[in-house]
């Protein structure tokens, strides 16, 4: 599981990414991504993007507290979900 080092604040919208190892990929394009959120979060996403092997998601909103994300990746032959923890906080 990963942390993302950077905090969230519920008024911003913010970028967050995964790297895909490349070895799970085994040559293969990512061909889609699929996001999804902690209930009780508010967190939402949109403007979701896939450079390489990078996926990101633009996450908007979320309340107070540490919410998993999770990236469901596909590639032609097979998906795995990638999983995060997202801390919001609404001061420094």
């Amino acid at each position: 599981m990963q942390y993302f080092q950077e905090p969230k604040t519920p008024d911003d919208d913010d970028r967050y990414s995964f790297t895909i190892d490349e070895s799970w990929l085994d040559g293969e394009a990512i061909s889609s991504v699929i996001w999804s959120v902690e209930a009780g979060s508010s967190l939402t996403t949109s403007i979701e993007d896939i450079t390489l092997n990078v996926v990101s998601a633009l996450f908007s909103n979320g309340v107070d507290g540490r919410w998993c994300v999770t990236a469901k990746v596909n590639t032609p032959t097979r998906d795995k979900d990638f999983c995060g923890k997202l801390t919001v906080r609404s001061c420094c």
